[in-house]
């Protein structure tokens, strides 16, 4: 949750991100990913969208949303998401839902299972 902003450069391709650390980078040298535009699901637009209904221009790209709506000029925190995404796995009532890495799991079968 640690992206700002700053770290995304979009392209013709989609977005070009910088990850600035992550757990198998702890002395934080940084590596780019590439993120490819969708035809049926777009994540280029869908980060734009965000960015454009938050009026977010710079930071912390991640941010949480108290209720009612209003948006929080901090940094969005990984135990968050983690409680974001197991309450959504629990309504559609996917089995490992108790943990994220039951939900990940799910996923990654489910992925398999339909030949990808």
């Amino acid at each position: 949750m640690a992206l700002d902003v700053a770290d995304l450069e979009e392209t013709e391709d989609g977005f070009k991100i910088i990850i600035r650390r992550s757990k198998t980078d702890q002395d934080g040298h940084g590596e780019t990913i590439a993120i490819a535009r969708g035809v049926t699901t777009c994540p280029v637009k869908a980060v734009k969208a965000w960015l454009q209904a938050a009026g977010i221009s710079e930071g912390p790209l991640f941010r949480p949303v108290a209720k009612g709506g209003r948006l929080i000029a901090q940094r969005l925190e990984a135990e968050a998401v983690c409680d974001i995404v197991q309450a959504y796995a629990k309504r559609l009532g996917l089995k490992g839902a108790g943990t994220f890495d039951g939900i990940f799991l799910t996923g990654i079968m489910a992925v398999l299972l339909a030949g990808f």
